[in-house]
């Protein structure tokens, strides 16, 4: 015999079966309930409203565990953008040293040069 849902009212276990395999029938003998009735099993677990709400939890979890991808995704897209961008970070800094080191030869260069046709120039 499949187990029944719990009590609405408080929550508990139903007490007792009676009744023949095709229609049992479900005592409640709870202290919340307005009336202590008697009810069939059918009519037991019949409850459109936690049906409902089953289907909406079950639903949110759903779109809770799609979330959950899409954002491990992006945090995935983040770190590997950060990656990237500290490469890049790191090349600029090199090129920046490498541009610093070649003006600074640029101008020894001009002074160089400078000296030389001064030079030339004295002993023309």
């Amino acid at each position: 015999m499949p187990e029944l849902k719990r009590c609405p009212f408080c929550g508990s276990q139903v007490d007792e079966f009676r009744g023949h395999a095709i229609h049992r029938t479900v005592a409640m003998a709870c202290p919340l309930a307005m009336n202590n009735l008697w009810w069939t099993a059918k009519e037991w677990e019949r409850r459109p409203i936690e049906d409902a709400l089953q289907q909406q939890v079950t639903m949110l979890t759903a779109e809770r565990a799609t979330f959950n991808k899409t954002v491990e995704g992006l945090q995935r897209n983040i770190v590997d953008i950060r990656t990237k961008l500290g490469f890049i970070g790191f090349k600029a800094k090199m090129f920046m040293k490498d541009l610093s080191e070649f003006s600074a030869e640029y101008s020894n260069w001009k002074k160089i040069r400078s000296l030389i046709r001064e030079t030339l120039e004295i002993g023309k």
